[in-house]
């Protein structure tokens, strides 16, 4: 199931049950996005919170 589809099931049903797995998707999406972008030590490079890489 993707994120889209279980926001549509939670809007359809209103249940806890349906919420949560709807933020469990969009929690798994979250993290993906914020290891793409650091490098293979964790750092996320230039930037405010980041180190210069090479």
């Amino acid at each position: 199931m993707d994120q889209k589809t279980a926001w549509d099931s939670f809007k359809h049903t209103g249940s806890i049950k349906d919420y949560l797995i709807y933020s469990q998707l969009r929690q798994v999406d979250r993290d993906g996005q914020l290891k793409e972008d650091r490098d293979e030590d964790g750092c996320r490079g230039l930037g405010y919170h980041g180190k210069m890489r090479g």
